[in-house]
């Protein structure tokens, strides 16, 4: 789901400052949007944002995502697989960035209000491999800004994550 600069600096204008509001967003895109999107490489997604009381301007990201089979996913044979990916959140000029270690991506989020959350990225790496980064990216081609809207959820659809099984 591409947005043209102009789109991104309209979202921009209702950005988030400071740390993001804990909770569980998630999105299944149905099969027209996909369809019209066939770049897109995400069939679901869910996030789960957590923030830390010991250092109130941090936060932490689990996402993971269901991948399409189009796009670079289709490729790569990825459809219908699942890979997550944990990320470290702080503020970052007025605007929240979540980060994975060893140049693994990131996405910003661009805006949370009315029980939905828009993040950008162009680089962000999911499922464990060996050494840094990730298996494959939510970009749909590395380097093109892309946004996803996820829709607030109920804290329990962000249960089960890998990572909390560590």
């Amino acid at each position: 789901m591409r947005l043209a600069i102009g789109m991104m600096a309209a979202l921009w204008s209702g950005a988030v400052g400071a740390m993001p509001e804990a909770g569980c967003y998630a999105r299944i895109y149905g099969e027209r949007h996909l369809a019209e999107n066939p770049d897109q490489v995400v069939a679901a997604m869910r996030l789960r944002l957590t923030l830390f009381e010991e250092n109130p301007d941090a936060a932490g990201a689990d996402i993971e995502a269901v991948f399409a089979n189009q796009g670079h996913a289709a490729d790569e044979e990825l459809g219908g697989q699942v890979l997550s990916q944990s990320l470290y959140c702080k503020d970052h000029q007025g605007s929240t960035m979540c980060i994975v270690d060893c140049d693994g991506g990131t996405f910003r989020i661009l805006r949370q209000e009315d029980g939905l959350l828009d993040i950008l990225t162009n680089h962000l790496t999911v499922g464990e491999i060996e050494g840094c980064g990730g298996y494959s990216n939510l970009a749909e081609e590395i380097g093109d800004p892309v946004v996803y809207r996820l829709y607030r959820a109920e804290n329990e659809a962000c249960e089960g994550f890998k990572h909390d099984e560590r």
